[in-house]
């Protein structure tokens, strides 16, 4: 053998042993790359920019990113939130935390979440109410036992971390339109084949539910104004070409859903106070500027909505007790501090509105068949035991200065006496009484 051949005998011998060593390194590599416990789609954590391996080349590569076509199917579990506003998810899912990372996952930055976890298509359900008043107390509702229960992933889970994962739906409830007061039983209307129909969604619950999720409106249904005896067919004045057109959210409603809301007023309607014969233009008297004014509500009414509401009074007002020719200043008499006192209910009315309501009676008081202005006090002759014996009743403790307000002397006076009455002062020595 020649000298060179001496010299590489030796590295000839090492060649296979290196060969050998670098392939060692290689599967060590690998190796360590990918361990039995950990998932072999997590990306690579080298601090460089991630990439996932496509067909084609790198710019088919680039290319789909800008214009992805269908979203990839996650690689692990959905995330149960939404990412919006929570991009560090080590805040939850660090070390310490309320859900800590699983070990495999030890090392991982806020850069690989979504890598792999994706959110739920659509999101978590949404909280269908208002949490007003109910944050961080879901289990009194939402728990076993309770009104609704649990799926089994969520049990062990407390009130504070609802609302982790769960958003209020921008869509509430809609409101309860009328009292619950006496109407805890919401079935009886609202279900199949009642007044109104709950929404597929609403099957099989519960009426406690109802009032768990649906609030009652601070705006409470119109009162009716009336009395609803004998007025059952609402639509006979409420509806299209009717008295009183009904909003548009009313149409197509049956007579048997108004008093499902709508309750009678407590206040009831002020009756008619006087009779209505002849009276059937009440605008004539009750308008703005007209002897009795209208509330702002009532503007624009007719004459023939006036008796739907307002009905005659049985108790009417007092009949007018004397003749009135002469007697048009009523409150000469009628008024405080004067012969009569008016009642609290007439303060502020005037001499026009009298005869509005009252009405001459159909017996007056007889006239006086002798002159009155000499012959006071009318007592001495009207009065138990006297000449012409007692009032009636209706005339106690009368003064006499009330006698003429109502009793008119006999038109030209009483006969002259035509003699002397000097010895016949007992005028029934000739003068018979008539019985009448």
């Amino acid at each position: 053998m020649t000298r060179f051949h001496l010299r590489i005998r030796p590295l000839l011998v090492l060649l296979p042993l290196l060969a050998l060593f670098a392939l060692a390194i290689v599967l060590t590599s690998c190796s360590d790359a990918v361990t039995p416990d950990e998932d072999i789609t997590t990306p690579p954590t080298n601090g460089e920019e991630d990439t996932v391996d496509t067909p084609g080349n790198g710019e088919e590569e680039e290319e789909d990113e800008e214009t992805p076509t269908t979203k990839p199917e996650p690689i692990g579990p959905y995330v149960p939130h939404t990412t919006v506003g929570r991009a560090d998810c080590l805040a939850c899912h660090g070390m310490l935390v309320m859900w800590p990372m699983p070990t495999t996952h030890q090392g991982r930055t806020n850069e690989n979440c979504q890598v792999c976890h994706q959110t739920i298509p659509g999101g978590p359900t949404k909280i269908a109410h208002s949490i007003e008043g109910r944050r961080n107390n879901c289990a009194a509702c939402h728990a076993d036992d309770e009104l609704v229960a649990l799926p089994l992933s969520h049990q062990g889970r407390t009130g504070k971390t609802c609302l982790i994962c769960h958003e209020v739906s921008p869509v509430t409830p809609t409101l309860v339109a009328h009292s619950a007061q006496g109407r805890e039983t919401c079935s009886d209307c609202h279900a199949a084949g009642a007044l109104v129909d709950l929404p597929a969604s609403h099957q099989g619950r519960a009426n406690e539910t109802c009032l768990a999720c649906h609030e009652v409106s601070a705006v409470s249904p119109t009162l009716v104004s009336h009395s609803v005896e004998g007025r059952d067919a609402c639509s006979a004045c409420h509806g299209t070409g009717a008295l009183i057109t009904l909003p548009a959210s009313h149409e197509g409603r049956a007579d048997a859903t108004c008093q499902a809301c709508h309750d009678v007023s407590p206040v009831e309607t002020p009756p008619i106070t006087h009779h209505i014969i002849g009276r059937s233009i009440c605008s004539s008297c009750h308008a703005v500027g007209a002897v009795a004014g209208i509330p702002a509500t009532h503007q624009n009414r007719t004459d023939q909505t006036c008796q739907i509401c307002h009905e005659v009074s049985p108790v009417q007002p007092d009949l007018i007790a004397h003749k009135i020719e002469g007697r048009e200043n009523c409150s000469g008499c009628h008024a405080k501090g004067g012969l009569v006192d008016l009642t609290a209910t007439h303060d502020g009315r005037t001499d026009d509105m009298c005869r509005v309501c009252h009405v001459l009676a159909s017996v007056l008081p007889p006239d006086a068949p002798h002159g009155m202005a000499a012959n006071h006090p009318c007592a001495d002759c009207h009065s138990q035991g006297k000449l012409v014996g007692a009032l009636p009743e209706t005339h106690d403790n009368r003064p006499d200065n009330t006698c003429e307000l109502c009793h008119n002397e006999v038109p030209g006076g009483v006969s002259a006496i035509p003699h002397t009455l000097e010895n016949r002062q007992d005028c029934t020595i000739c003068h018979q009484t008539t019985q009448q």
